[in-house]
């Protein structure tokens, strides 16, 4: 009888720990799958709000957006004056020698610029949270290119931190998609009241 109970608890032992090594296995191949996904995701140039979509709510019966996509003709920008025209031309140029230093750091500074124009324009709220985001509905080429430009701002800030960096030609991409939404933004002509009148 003892010889029957010690073989079914070896078994029993055995199998348990077969299990739990099975367990120990899954539990590190998740840990590092999760790990390889995070860089990989980190590494890929695509915005992962853009492949989200705007969801259901922003559809119509017809499955089409219900947002009317803007032109940058439609947008009604406040006027500057030439002082702070000059201003925000000589800012560019600060941009500019910043990413012969470190490129990371220009683009985050093109993007915060980028929004305190807006901001200045009267093109986004002066009191909303995140003035670097642009409405969903500015589906223009400029538009997309700024979106695409602080993707890449972003990934490299991450990749900096980690003591890693993007291609050079990548973050050059970047900063020429930054200038043209923000010399677009710069330039766009005001509404003259006059001729309203």
């Amino acid at each position: 009888m003892r010889l029957w109970a010690t073989v079914t608890i070896a078994l029993a032992a055995g199998f348990a720990l077969g299990r739990f090594s099975a367990w120990w296995r899954t539990r590190g191949a998740d840990r590092m799958f999760e790990r390889d996904f995070a860089q990989l995701a980190a590494s890929m140039d695509v915005d992962v709000e853009e492949l989200a979509g705007p969801g259901p709510a922003a559809l119509t019966d017809a499955g089409r957006p219900r947002t009317h996509a803007v032109d940058p003709a439609e947008l009604n920008p406040l006027p500057l004056s030439e002082r702070d025209r000059a201003y925000y031309l000589g800012s560019w140029g600060n941009v500019i020698g910043e990413f012969s230093r470190s490129p990371a750091s220009a683009l985050l500074l093109a993007q915060h610029l980028t929004a305190n124009l807006l901001v200045n324009r009267g093109l986004v709220p002066a009191d909303t949270a995140r003035p670097t985001r642009l409405p969903e509905s500015w589906d223009f080429p400029s538009a997309r290119g700024y979106a695409r430009a602080r993707h890449i701002g972003e990934r490299a800030e991450t990749q900096a931190a980690h003591g890693r960096g993007l291609r050079t030609l990548d973050l050059a991409d970047a900063l020429r998609m930054f200038e043209a939404f923000y010399m677009e933004m710069l330039e766009l002509e005001t509404e003259d009241p006059a001729a309203e009148c």
